[in-house]
């Protein structure tokens, strides 16, 4: 019976107000709201994480060896940003990408 009963019981707990919900917002400092914003990534910075990597470890769902990245590291540095930019802002994500943690 808890149940059943529970939807009402805390339902008749909630007080009536004539606010509308702008209202409980209206002090919120703006300056102390997080925001989200992805900064540009450099060819510096690909770079690097294409030399953080072991090349030891096993491929990841794209099956493309750390080896061969590394080797072709300086044909993929100008790419890499440039296809990471685009996917950032026609906000289309490869179906391989939207499930992988980013280290950009």
């Amino acid at each position: 019976m808890f149940f059943t009963k529970i939807g009402t019981e805390l339902a008749s707990n909630i007080s009536l107000t004539n606010s509308i919900p702008e209202d409980y917002f209206k002090d919120i400092d703006l300056n102390l709201v997080p925001t989200f914003n992805f900064e540009p990534i450099d060819t510096v910075r690909v770079s690097s994480v294409i030399d953080s990597f072991s090349t030891k470890k096993a491929t990841g769902p794209d099956k493309v060896p750390m080896r061969a990245l590394k080797e072709n590291k300086y044909c993929l540095i100008p790419v890499i940003p440039y296809l990471t930019s685009l996917a950032i802002l026609t906000s289309t994500f490869p179906d391989l990408m939207v499930n992988q943690h980013d280290h950009l």
